[in-house]
Parts: C-alpha cells; sequence; structure tokens
C-alpha cells in the first residue's frame, strides 16, 4: 500500500508538471491542455487535432499562459490502472479506454458520485485551489460563445464537494469525478463457477489436465468446513503424513549422529548413559528371577494346601486330568449301557452344582433298597413343577417294611397310654413317676398328624397291626430307621454317589433306571414346624426391637443378624403362609413362599382346592410357580411396582406390602396375617398392624440378603479381568473316593 501511495503521488506531480507547460498544444504525450477561447478539435478517433494556426500562435500561448492555473479544474477523471499505477488524464473516456487497449492493462472509471479526493483521499498538505469553482464556470462561459467550440464544462459547487462534468462536441462522455459506487463482486454460486466432485474424480481429472490443489469441503458448498474424504482421499493424506513423521524421524536421527561424531563431550555422555541402561536392565532381569522363584515356591505351596484340603474335603481339582478322568468315566459307561463308575483302583469323578444361596442345615438320609425290594420303586419320583428338583411324591410304607408316619403316632401314643394306666405307685417324694410324665407330654409328631383321639380309641387299636403290615425280609434297626425317615415332598439329592444337582429330571430318572441292585439313594428330609423358629416370635423380636428404640433398644440386644438371617432361610425353605399376591389379571389370592437353593416360589391360586380333589398332589412342589434367584434384581416396601399401582391392588396396605422385581416381571405380595401353631395342630392368625409391619420388615430385609448372595455367585471375574455373567448355577468337579 505504501508503494501505490508513492507511485500516485508521483503520477500527480508530473500531471501538474505537465499542467504547468499546458501552453504547448503538443504536449509530452501529443494531447495539449483546452484553451481559453476554444478546446483543440478532436478526430474521430479521439486524438487531438491541430486548431488550424501555427504551432507557435500568439494568441493561443497567451490564452493558455493566462489560464494555465484554471487548467487544473479540466482533469475530467482519475485512470486507475491494475499494475499499481494512478494516474490522471485530462481525456475523455474513450481516449483513456483507447490508451489503456494499446497497454494492455485494464482501467477502472470511478463513479460519477465519487471525487478524487474522496476517492483517493486528499494530497498531504494541500487544499483545493481557491476559486477553482469559478474558473470552471468563466471557461464555461468563454467556451460557449465559441463558434468552433467542441468541448462544454458544467461544474456545480456543493459544501465540501466540487463536481465537474465535461462533455465534448462528439457527444463522447468523460471521466466524472462523482460516480455510483462499484458493484460488489458476485457471489459464487455452483454449476456456474466451480462444480463439486469426488475425490477418485478429481485425481483423473489432474492426472489428464494437471492443476490443484485439492479443495475438500464438508458439504458442496465451497464455503463450509474444511473436511477429508473417506477414501483414497485419506488414505493419501495418511500416507503424506506418515511419509512426513518418517523424513522428520530420520532427520533427527542423522542431526543426533551427526552431533554424536562432531559436538565435544558427546561420546563421553553416551557411554555413560548405554553402561547406565545396560546396568539398569541387568537388575531389573535379576529382580525379576528373584520374584519368579519366589512366586514359584509361594504357588507350589498354595498348590499343594489347596491340594491337601480339597483332597480332605472329597473336592476335585479343576485341571485337565480330573476333566479326562470324568470323560472317560462317561464313554466307558455309554459303552457298557450302564452309569458311570470308577474305574479300579481310580478315584470316582462326580460333577455337581453349587447352590446359588445356603439355606441352612438340613436333615440329610440314605435309603438302601436290596433286591428284594425291586424290581420297582416303592415310592414314586416326580419333578417339580417349575424347576429340575426331584421329590418324592407318594410313598409305599407296606412295601417298606415299616410303618405309617401316622400309625407310628398312635403307636407311640398307646405305648404312653398303657405306660401311664399300669403305673399307679407315686415315686418317694410325692413325685410324678416318670411314666405318667410322659403321658402329659404331647408327642411332636402326634400333634403335627392331626387331632388327639381318645385314650378309649387309642387303646382299640388292633394288636400286632405292624407285624400284619409288615412284608418283606426282616430289617435291621439301622435299615429301618432309614427307611421311617422317608416322607413325601423329600428331596432326592444323590443316586449311587453321584449327585443329581447338576442333572436334569429326565437325566436323573435316566441314571436311576440304568443303575443296577442295590441301590443307595440320599434323600433331603422337609422341614416342619419344630425344626425352625416360630415366624410370630421372630415378628414380635423385631416389632419390640423397633418400638424400644434408644438406650432400651441398647438394654435389649436384638438378635444377630446372621442367625435372623438363618432363622428366615429356614422359614422360607419350609414356607411362609399368610401372603396376598396380587397379579396383572385376575384377582388376589392367599399363597404361601417358598425358596431353596436356586429358586423362589409360591403356591397357586387354588391349590387347596386341588390338593382336596387330588389327594396325592404336593402342595410345595405340584401346586407352585416359581423365579430362578439369579434373575431376582432388588426389593421394594410399599406400593411401587406398577402391578400395586394398579386398580387390582387399590385395596391392599402400603404399609404391609413389598415387591420383588425380576427380569421382566415383578412378583408383589401382601403380608395379611402371621401364623402361630398352638396345641392338637391348629394355629392362630394374628392381624395386629404393628405385627404386620415387622413381618413385612423381616421378610423384606430377609430378601434384600439372600439377592446380594444370589448376585455374589451371580457376577464373577474371569483370568483377563472381564466381569462374567452366569444364567445357571456353577458346576464343580468332586472326587469320591
Amino acid at each position: 500500500p505504501g508503494h501505490d501511495a508513492d507511485l500516485a503521488e508521483q503520477d500527480r506531480a508530473r500531471d501538474e508538471q505537465r499542467l504547468k507547460h499546458a501552453g504547448d498544444p503538443h504536449g509530452s504525450n501529443g494531447r495539449g491542455a483546452a484553451s481559453a477561447a476554444a478546446p483543440p478539435p478532436r478526430d474521430a478517433d479521439g486524438d487531438v487535432a491541430s486548431s488550424g494556426g501555427p504551432p507557435g500562435q500568439d494568441g493561443d500561448a497567451a490564452a493558455a499562459k493566462n489560464h494555465k492555473a484554471d487548467d487544473a479544474s479540466l482533469v475530467s477523471g482519475p485512470l486507475v490502472v491494475r499494475r499499481r499505477v494512478a494516474r490522471f488524464h485530462p481525456a475523455p473516456a474513450r481516449e483513456i479506454r483507447a490508451l489503456a487497449a494499446k497497454e494492455n492493462r485494464h482501467v477502472f472509471v470511478p463513479p460519477a458520485a465519487t471525487s478524487v479526493v474522496d476517492f483517493y483521499g486528499p494530497r498531504p498538505a494541500e487544499k483545493p485551489p481557491p476559486g477553482a469553482a469559478a474558473a470552471s464556470s468563466a471557461r464555461g462561459g468563454k467556451a460557449s460563445s465559441s463558434s468552433d467550440a467542441a468541448l462544454a464544462a458544467e461544474t456545480t459547487t456543493t459544501p465540501g464537494t466540487t463536481t465537474t462534468t465535461a462533455r465534448d462536441g462528439g457527444g463522447d462522455d468523460a471521466l466524472s469525478l462523482a460516480a455510483a459506487p462499484p458493484p460488489g463482486p458476485e457471489a459464487v454460486a455452483i454449476g456456474r463457477h466451480y462444480r463439486a466432485v469426488n475425490y477418485n474424480l478429481w485425481t483423473y481429472w489432474k492426472l489428464v489436465h494437471g492443476g490443484g490443489p485439492c479443495i475438500s469441503r464438508k458439504s458442496k458448498e465451497i464455503g463450509s468446513a474444511p473436511a477429508c474424504g473417506t477414501g483414497k482421499e485419506a488414505v493419501s493424506r495418511l500416507q503424506r503424513f506418515g511419509r512426513v513423521c518418517v523424513a522428520k524421524n530420520r532427520r533427527l536421527a542423522k542431526y543426533w549422529h551427526h552431533l554424536s561424531k562432531t559436538a565435544p563431550g558427546v561420546r563421553e555422555i553416551l557411554v555413560e548413559y548405554e553402561e547406565e541402561r545396560l546396568k539398569k536392565r541387568a537388575q531389573d532381569a535379576i529382580e525379576a528371577s528373584r520374584l519368579e522363584r519366589t512366586k514359584s515356591r509361594l504357588r507350589d505351596a498354595a498348590r499343594f494346601t489347596q491340594r491337601s484340603w480339597r483332597a480332605k474335603k472329597a473336592y476335585a481339582f479343576n485341571d485337565d486330568n480330573v476333566r479326562v478322568q470324568k470323560h472317560a468315566q462317561e464313554v466307558f459307561a455309554t459303552a457298557d449301557g450302564e452309569v458311570e463308575h470308577a474305574a479300579p483302583g481310580a478315584p470316582f469323578v462326580v460333577e455337581e452344582g453349587e447352590p446359588v444361596v445356603r439355606t441352612g442345615h438340613v436333615e440329610r438320609f440314605d435309603v438302601k433298597l436290596t433286591d428284594a425290594d425291586g424290581p420297582t420303586l416303592p415310592f414314586t419320583l416326580k419333578k417339580h413343577a417349575c424347576s429340575e428338583v426331584t421329590f418324592v411324591q407318594t410313598v409305599n410304607y407296606a412295601r417298606l417294611g415299616v410303618d405309617a408316619p401316622e400309625d407310628r403316632a398312635k403307636r407311640r401314643l398307646r405305648q404312653t397310654a398303657t405306660t401311664t394306666t399300669t403305673s399307679t405307685h407315686p415315686l418317694p417324694g410325692g413325685g410324678e413317676s416318670p411314666a405318667s410324665f410322659g403321658a402329659s407330654t404331647s408327642s411332636p409328631a402326634f400333634s403335627a398328624a392331626g387331632a388327639t383321639p381318645t385314650l378309649a380309641q387309642q387303646m382299640m387299636g388292633p394288636p400286632g397291626q405292624q407285624q400284619q403290615q409288615y412284608q418283606g425280609p426282616p430289617l435291621s434297626a439301622t435299615l429301618r430307621k432309614q427307611r421311617e425317615q422317608l416322607v413325601p415332598d423329600a428331596v432326592l439329592v444323590v443316586i449311587q454317589n453321584y449327585p443329581v444337582s447338576s442333572l436334569t429330571h429326565k437325566q436323573a430318572m435316566g441314571r436311576l433306571t440304568a443303575a443296577k441292585w442295590p441301590l443307595v439313594l440320599r434323600f433331603e428330609k422337609p422341614l416342619s414346624r419344630t425344626d425352625v423358629a416360630p415366624f410370630v416370635d421372630l415378628c414380635r423380636e423385631e416389632r419390640a426391637h423397633l418400638l424400644a428404640g434408644g438406650a432400651a433398644a441398647a438394654e435389649r440386644a436384638p438378635l444377630r443378624d446372621d442367625l435372623k438371617l438363618q432363622h428366615m432361610k429356614r422359614l422360607l425353605h419350609m414356607g411362609i403362609p399368610g401372603l396376598v399376591k396380587y397379579g396383572r389379571q385376575g384377582r388376589a389370592h392367599e399363597t404361601v413362599l417358598y425358596i431353596n437353593e436356586t429358586m423362589v416360589f409360591w403356591r397357586v391360586k387354588g391349590a387347596d382346592k386341588a390338593k382336596n380333589e387330588t389327594e396325592y398332589l404336593s402342595l410345595k412342589y405340584d401346586l407352585t410357580r416359581g423365579l430362578a434367584l439369579y434373575d431376582l434384581k432388588y426389593v421394594r416396601i410399599d406400593k411401587v411396582s406398577p402391578v400395586f399401582q394398579s386398580l387390582v391392588a387399590s385395596s391392599a396396605e402400603p404399609e404391609r406390602c413389598f415387591s420383588l422385581f425380576a427380569e421382566g416381571r415383578t412378583l408383589d405380595l401382601e403380608v395379611a396375617y402371621v401364623a402361630e401353631d398352638v396345641a392338637d395342630g391348629r394355629e392362630t392368625r394374628h392381624e395386629d398392624p404393628g405385627l404386620l409391619r415387622a413381618a413385612r420388615r423381616l421378610l423384606a430385609w430377609a430378601f434384600d440378603h439372600v439377592i446380594k448372595e444370589a448376585r455374589g455367585s451371580k457376577i464373577f471375574v474371569d483370568k483377563t479381568g472381564a466381569p462374567i455373567r452366569r444364567t445357571q448355577p456353577k458346576k464343580r468337579l468332586r472326587m469320591v473316593r
């Protein structure tokens, strides 16, 4: 910009110099200034023609000399050349364009609305010449009075602006010092000024026609943000970037290589650095070797301890040798058409499923069946309605050679009554005899059987009934005791030393069918009311602890959480009555809630009616529906589930409701009452609101811990550290000696 200003100033000075010598009609450019009397005539091409007199005519020279100060106002307009040259020409527009065409330059004519001063700015320390407007008017008047005048000047003066317009006789418009503003650049449009193509077509055009560089945009509009394509363009850019990085690295490497050879002291530093590096590498190798030896010894010690403990507990090692041995057992069993058995001199490897939740200690017993008890079993086995549990549905005690539980209860009561009637002599000191004391105590087994008969009815039982019902060979006391423990709802857990927890019901029955006699079966005895703590007692303890609070609660220490949780697990394993289940369809119904090691299940609607119609059906296993413990997510109290918020559960009390949220559904329950067993097999129902709230709190607290325990075995971390989610209980190998 400074250079352009200097050129413009030089051109202005040159034009002023020409104007001073305007007396010569044939000036430096062959164009003279307009005379006061009449402007020089022009030819058809716009060139200045001679006035008809000699060049040195005194009149023309005197006129030019008298008006040389006013000739500056005849400059019709500026000439702007694109090559940073700005000049003032006292010539019309046609002459200016012709001159520009000869010089092969582009000419810009300023608009009429802008003066030279406004367009170029005022000259430094220069003001407009005084009387310029008046001189222009006077000269215009003289030009109009001349007969051969061809150029007329019109001047209009406004405050701060002077506009002069010159017209020649031929009708050509001269340049104006004031014109309209120049039009702005035309907006760039796609399809007219540029086209958008993909990178492959651009590459082809570049190979054919040359050019470049490529302009990449996010959209077809050239004004959009820059972007990079996903095809060859991205590959090309990445390759160029990679080559640049490789070149920089090589340059740096060569630089450091050259520096290490030429700079003083660098080689000594490099040698020290390399020595330190080798020393550190050797120390790290020694330390790693020492740690590896230590880890190896610790690993061997831990493996020895683990093997010793598992051998003591009869657990198998989950390594390849045990799995191969298990597979060999299956192959030989399939070839022989029998069940798996141990090879001579080798342990028996079995597979069992780990429990999801441990429900506490439950009594287990073995039943040994000889060839005389066959060829069919003296009891029936059936599949649980909602799981793969195999349970005992009915028992033929006559074929087992023992009495039924009811008959055993009557026999014990009859023996007790006989002892009471025969023992009439009191003990010294006035105390009761042991026989009479035993008669006054009710038997738990008989209370569970039904109503208490009268003493006459007990005594009128036919003698020798056991000997009449007994069929089969004589039984030892141990076998008799084992067979007497077999009752309905007992769960099958082991067949011939093989656990069935990892088998389905069909697989268990197939193994039982293929097994050889004599059979040894292990069952899990169902819990009775005498095996668990009464639920009403736990509810009362919980209510008292909640009502006491503060110092009173500290004086009366509550039951420990671990003991309370075990009591609740055993109660749920036996079944907790007094609950009302709500569903999405149908009316609410009373139910009993159960859990086992893998399931939570409840009694279906109308179970009592079905039991009355079909006596051999099991209320716990035949008439229930359930969910897997792995499907439970959390438990919530009050009416928060969609079922409780519907119209079906509008009558439910919020302080007695809780919901178990599972995958895809909810189990919505309300505590209706708390049952308490009394004498003669009857029960009392407590509906106290405080007791019901305590019962709801206990059930929700117990299921919260059950869900946490199930989640602990559901999610585990594999060898790579990634969390794994189980969909079924874990199975493990076990060696049976």
